[in-house]
C-alpha cells in the first residue's frame, strides 16, 4: 500500500516537472521566431535602403538631362542673332553691289535719265553685254556693253580705221575713241535719246562692223543698239 502511494506520488512530481518545463520550451520557440522575424525585418530594410540610394543616384544623373534644354534654350538668341546677321549682310550686299540688271543679250536694259561721268574700268566690269542685231549677224572679235547712259563698242584684230560717223556729240564730252591699227577699235559714247547714232569699223578683209543705235523721243530706252557685220568699207 505504501509501494503504491509512493509511485502515484512519484508520477505526480514527474507531472508537475514537465509542466514546470513546456512554458520554458514555448518561450525559446518564441524567441526564434522573433529572431527570425527581427531578421527579416532588417534585410527588408536593407533592401529599402539599396532601393532609395539607387533613387537618389538615378535622380542626380538625371538632373543633367533635364537642365540641358535649358542650356539650348539659351543658346537660341545668339543662333537667331546670327541668323540674322547672316540675312543682314546678304540684304547689305544686294544694296552696295549696284550691278544693273542685265537681260538676254537682245534686251536693250533700263536706262536711267542721268547726265553722269564716263563708268570706270572697274564699273564696266560689272555692266550688261548687249547687241539686239541677230546672232548670225554678229561681227567676228567686237562687243558691247552698257552702263547707265554709256555704251562701250569694241572690236580687236585687224579693224584698221572708222568712217561714216554720225550724232556723236563732242570728242572728249559726249563720247572717247580709240584706234590702234590693226590691234584695236573701242568707242565709248553717251546714248541720247531722240537720235539715231552710226559709225562703220572696218577691217582688212574687205568687211566691217556696222553700228546702229535708234532711240526715239517718248522711248524709256533705245528701241536698237545692234552692231552687225557687213561688207567692205567706201
Amino acid at each position: 500500500m505504501k509501494l503504491s502511494t509512493m509511485g502515484v506520488a512519484l508520477s505526480s512530481l514527474v507531472l508537475l516537472t514537465g509542466l514546470v518545463a513546456l512554458p520554458g520550451c514555448g518561450d525559446e520557440s518564441k524567441a526564434s521566431k522573433d529572431s527570425a522575424s527581427d531578421k527579416k525585418d532588417k534585410k527588408a530594410e536593407k533592401k529599402s535602403s539599396k532601393k532609395d540610394e539607387k533613387e537618389e543616384k538615378d535622380e542626380g544623373d538625371a538632373k543633367p538631362a533635364s537642365a540641358k534644354p535649358e542650356e539650348d534654350k539659351k543658346a537660341e538668341p545668339a543662333d537667331a542673332k546670327a541668323e540674322g546677321d547672316a540675312k543682314d549682310g546678304d540684304a547689305e550686299g544686294e544694296v552696295d553691289s549696284g550691278a544693273p540688271t542685265c537681260g538676254a543679250l537682245n534686251e536693250v536694259p533700263a536706262i536711267p535719265d542721268t547726265d553722269s561721268k564716263p563708268p570706270t574700268v572697274d564699273e564696266w566690269k560689272t555692266a550688261c553685254k548687249v547687241n539686239t542685231q541677230g546672232p548670225n549677224s554678229h561681227p567676228d572679235d567686237c562687243e558691247m556693253k552698257v552702263m547707265r547712259e554709256w555704251l562701250l563698242v569694241t572690236c580687236r584684230g585687224d579693224y584698221y580705221k572708222t568712217q561714216n560717223m554720225e550724232n556723236f556729240g563732242s570728242v572728249g564730252v559726249d563720247y572717247f575713241e580709240m584706234v590702234k591699227p590693226n590691234k584695236l577699235i573701242s568707242y565709248t559714247m553717251k546714248l541720247r535719246k531722240g537720235r539715231n547714232q552710226k559709225v562703220r569699223m572696218c577691217h582688212t578683209k574687205d568687211k566691217m562692223a556696222s553700228l546702229f543705235v535708234s532711240w526715239p523721243t517718248g522711248e524709256e530706252k533705245p528701241l536698237h543698239i545692234a552692231l552687225a557685220r557687213a561688207g567692205k568699207c567706201d
